[in-house]
C-alpha cells in the first residue's frame, strides 16, 4: 500500500496478509523515490520475510514485543538521556515498522544476522544513518538477552560502514581565529570556551555559573545524566574568558538587570540551544571552506592542554578519553610542531655561528 504522509513524504507499507501486522516500509521524498527504495530493497524484503516463517510469531513472541518491553523498561529508553531518548525512538520506530514481524526464535537464529546486515545496508546512501540504526537494533536485542526474552544477540559485531574517523583531529590555530571572526560575540564566546575546555556540547551550553570554581569547571555531565562531573582546569584563554565574562555579568547586575544563570548567553541573553551553536559554527566554517565540526574543538583543547604543562593522563581525564587517543593528538600536533621549532632553532644557530 502506497500512503502519501503528512510531511509530503510517501512511504510504501507492506503487510503479512489483509488485515495483518506491518512487515516492512519503504519510504522516500516523493512516489518515485519511494517505489525506488522498494525496488533496491527486495533482497532485503525476502530475507526478512523468510527468516520470519523460521516459526510464525504469536502475540508476545515477536521482535515487536521485546521492542515494546525496551520502551517501558528502567533498564531500556529511559536509562538514556533525554537528547538520546528522542533520536532513539524514531529509530525504535522505524525498527519496529521493518523488523517488529519477525519471531523470538529468528531472532535467535545466526542466519537472521544476515537479514540486520541487509536491513543496515538500506541506509547505505547515509552511512552515519545507517550505523546509529545498527547500534539501537544491537542495545535493543542486547537488551533482550539481559532479561531472558531471547538466547542471542546475532547483530553484536556488525561492523560500521561510515569510515570518516575524526578522532586525531582539531582545528588549527588560524582555522579557529578565522571562525571566530565570522561569528557573533556571543557564538564566539561559546567557541573558545569550547577550544579551552573541550567540554562537550551539550555541557558547554547548559554551563551555570555555579559550575565555576576559582580555578576550574566542575559540572554534572549531560551523557552521564549527572552520575558523572567533569573536572577541568580554566588556564589560558579559558580563564581569561571566564574573567570576561563574569565582568560582563556584573555590568549587568550593577545595571539593574537580572542575568541568566547560564555562564553562555545568546545576544538576547537566552541560553544557547546545543542546535544553534552547531549552526553557528557550521555556518562560519563552510563560508570559510573548513571541514570541521564543533565538536573537533575537544581536540583543540587537548592541545592547549598539553601546551599548558598537563600530562596526557590529566588531559584524558579532563576529556573523559582514552589515554592512546591522547596520545596521538598530542604526538601529531604538539610533538611535531615542537621538533619543527626546535629544528628551525638549531637551523638559526648554525647560521649564525657560520
Amino acid at each position: 500500500m502506497t500512503k502519501k504522509l503528512s510531511c509530503g513524504r510517501y512511504a510504501i507499507y507492506w503487510y503479512r496478509h489483509r488485515g495483518g501486522p506491518l512487515f516492512m516500509r519503504f519510504d522516500g521524498e516523493d512516489k518515485r523515490r519511494a517505489e525506488r527504495e522498494e525496488i533496491d530493497g527486495h533482497e532485503r524484503l525476502l530475507l526478512a520475510y523468510a527468516a520470519s516463517r523460521s516459526a510464525r510469531p504469536t502475540p508476545g513472541n515477536t521482535f515487536a514485543d521485546v521492542i515494546r518491553r525496551f520502551r517501558v523498561s528502567p533498564q531500556g529508553l529511559s536509562a538514556l538521556a533525554a537528547s538520546t531518548r528522542k533520536e532513539w525512538t524514531r529509530w525504535l520506530d522505524i525498527i519496529h515498522a521493518d523488523l517488529g514481524m519477525l519471531s523470538v526464535r529468528a531472532l535467535n537464529d545466526p542466519r537472521t544476522r544476515r537479514v540486520f546486515i541487509e536491513w543496515r545496508d538500506g541506509f547505505q546512501t547515509t552511512p552515519r544513518k545507517a550505523d546509529y540504526g545498527i547500534q539501537v537494533l544491537r542495545r535493543v536485542l542486547a537488551f533482550g538477552l539481559d532479561q531472558g526474552l531471547t538466547t542471542a544477540n546475532v547483530a553484536e559485531g556488525i561492523k560500521s560502514i561510515y569510515r570518516n574517523d575524526r578522532s586525531d583531529i582539531i582545528l588549527e590555530d588560524d582555522e579557529l581565529a578565522g571562525i571566530l571572526q565570522a561569528v557573533t560575540p556571543a557564538a564566539r564566546s561559546a567557541i573558545r570556551l569550547a577550544a579551552a575546555t573541550g567540554l562537550r556540547r551539550g555541557d558547554l551550553v547548559g554551563l551555570l555559573w555555579s559550575d565555576i570554581k576559582s580555578n576550574r569547571i566542575e559540572r554534572p555531565t549531560n551523557k552521564s545524566r549527572g552520575r558523572a562531573v567533569a573536572i577541568c582546569p580554566l588556564a589560558g584563554d579559558g580563564a581569561d574568558l571566564i574573567a570576561e565574562l563574569r565582568q560582563a555579568r556584573q555590568a549587568a547586575v550593577d545595571e539593574g538587570r537580572l542575568p541568566s544563570e547560564h555562564v553562555l548567553v545568546t545576544e538576547r541573553g537566552k541560553p544557547w540551544k546545543p542546535d544553534s551553536l552547531t549552526q553557528a559554527f557550521d555556518r562560519a566554517a563552510s563560508g570559510l571552506r573548513i571541514g570541521k565540526t564543533l565538536n573537533d574543538l575537544r581536540g583543540t583543547a587537548a592541545t592547549r592542554f598539553s601546551r599548558e604543562g598537563f600530562k596526557n593522563q590529566e588531559i584524558a581525564t579532563f576529556l573523559g578519553w582514552e589515554p592512546a587517543r591522547v596520545d596521538r593528538i598530542i604526538t601529531r600536533y604538539v610533538h611535531a610542531e615542537t621538533m619543527a621549532r626546535e629544528a628551525i632553532a638549531r637551523l638559526e644557530g648554525t647560521r649564525t655561528s657560520v
